[in-house]
């Protein structure tokens, strides 16, 4: 794969946006866009008190999760070196190799995964790459999916392979809406807190399929679905900076850099984990069948990453520096690196009282039940 430029350069003129928007300023948008009141209609009529109750009964988080593969204290030096033959084994990423997910760069480079017995082979993800379809096909081992929601949408499907999340890198959910504070210079760091009123008379830009969390924003607030208005944006911030939009949807440990490296540290974050919809992403995900027929190379893979997450911890300088060498498809600095670091770590130790790499199944059963409600699971498995 040919490596990106590592800075986001915005175009003077972004010419799809402008072509039907025309040129708008900064954090002002025409409001162009689609009101969330015409947007299809794919919401569950059920109320989603009975939905939850329907998915503890016939889809419990235990189908498709589990935390008894997680490593216990000592389980890392009893693995080791207790072989000389090296098993190869194949993982699909959650993204292009960038610097998310770390702990795998550190485990190759510190040599944790092969001192368990394993060689591990990285196969990059990205747009028009499902790791959850080529683990079901057999193409990788193990998969990382990213968005915690893809494992229930995933398990609940009935044409899809039997697969299990057994750990979860990043417990809280990064989804954040982002904006631009026009009452500071750009190059000032905004406090300022937003707030369900600040989407009133706005359009939010979010990515094609997206528009559950907007239903979740209005529904939540009470907002007048009319007032807010939701527009097709990238993973770029151009459409933010030109003011085609006002918000946009952003994964918190990644887009507010693109705007920081464009000069716009003016960002202000409006998050969806602090309103309920709690979801854990970053995923380890396996076959049952491996978990059936060869659960010890579940175990040995996550205690060596369990040890490679703590390494990070401990020692984030020399873990940036491991990450950003291996960020082969976009290059960053140590610096940057460590800028995510900085952000992530939080979401890495999370928020649900459990310990690293464990998931809560109420957790699971819960934005599964918003899931169903925002049609994103089709609620006839849950009506009779």
């Amino acid at each position: 794969m040919k490596p990106m430029n590592k800075r986001i350069l915005v175009s003077v003129i972004v010419i799809s946006a402008f072509l039907t928007t025309g040129c708008s300023k900064q954090g002002q948008s025409d409001n162009s866009g689609i009101p969330v009141s015409e947007l299809e209609n794919r919401k569950s009529e059920l109320k989603y008190t009975k939905i939850l109750k329907a998915v503890k009964a016939s889809f419990p988080a235990e189908q498709y999760m589990s935390n008894d593969f997680l490593p216990t204290e000592g389980d890392f030096e009893n693995y080791q070196n207790k072989t000389n033959k090296l098993r190869e084994i194949r993982v699909g990423m959650p993204w292009i190799m960038s610097d998310g997910f770390s702990p795998i760069y550190i485990g190759i480079e510190k040599k944790f995964f092969e001192s368990v017995g394993l060689k591990v082979d990285l196969y990059a993800g990205g747009p028009g790459r499902d790791h959850l379809q080529t683990l079901v096909g057999g193409q990788v081992d193990i998969a990382i999916t990213s968005d915690g929601m893809n494992l229930p949408v995933f398990a609940a499907s009935r044409t899809t392979g039997d697969v299990v999340g057994i750990g979860s890198f990043l417990k809280k959910n990064p989804v954040a809406y982002l904006s631009l504070d026009e009452n500071i210079p750009q190059s000032a760091s905004s406090n300022h807190l937003v707030t369900p009123e600040d989407f009133l008379d706005t359009t939010i830009g979010v990515i094609r399929g997206g528009t559950h969390y907007v239903e979740f924003l209005v529904d939540h607030f009470n907002l007048d679905p009319n007032r807010v208005r939701v527009r097709w944006a990238g993973s770029t911030p151009d459409a933010l900076i030109t003011g085609v939009v006002d918000h946009w949807a952003a994964w918190i440990l990644a887009q507010p850099r693109m705007l920081e490296q464009n000069g716009y540290k003016n960002w202000r974050p409006f998050f969806f984990h602090d309103l309920g919809w709690k979801q854990y992403c970053d995923i380890i995900v396996v076959r049952r069948e491996t978990l059936e027929n060869d659960p010890e190379l579940a175990r040995r893979f996550l205690a060596a990453f369990a040890h490679a997450v703590d390494f990070y911890l401990k020692y984030p300088d020399e873990a940036a520096e491991i990450t950003s060498r291996y960020s082969t498809d976009v290059k960053y600095t140590v610096e940057e690196v460590k800028w995510r670091y900085d952000i992530e770590r939080e979401y890495v130790h999370g928020s649900d009282g459990l310990p690293i790499l464990h998931m809560s199944p109420k957790i699971w059963n819960e934005v599964t039940a918003l899931l169903i409600q925002y049609g994103l699971i089709e609620d006839t498995l849950f009506k009779n």
